[in-house]
């Protein structure tokens, strides 16, 4: 197995990485990829997407949504696992 962490500045080439979006398993919605991609609260750094490979095959995935808790004045940065899911095969 394999995973592969994909950044917010990878996202537009995932969104057009025919060998995701043209099978049985897809990961995710490009809907979801663009909202992760616009968020203004990720950085460059920030990891948007997980996805597992078996055989260099998408197997399953997680998505990671950056957001930001106040402590006070102390701001912490946090990631919500916003999709997961893992292929049937």
């Amino acid at each position: 197995m394999r995973i592969r962490a994909v950044r917010k500045p990878e996202i537009p080439a995932i969104l057009n990485e025919e060998s995701l979006w043209d099978n049985e398993f897809i990961v995710g919605t490009k809907h979801r990829l663009i909202a992760h991609y616009n968020n203004p609260k990720a950085s460059d750094d920030d990891i948007a997407l997980l996805i597992a490979y078996i055989d260099d095959k998408p197997a399953g995935y997680m998505g990671i949504y950056i957001d930001q808790v106040h402590f006070g004045d102390r701001v912490e940065k946090i990631g919500w696992l916003s999709t997961w899911w893992l292929h049937h095969s």
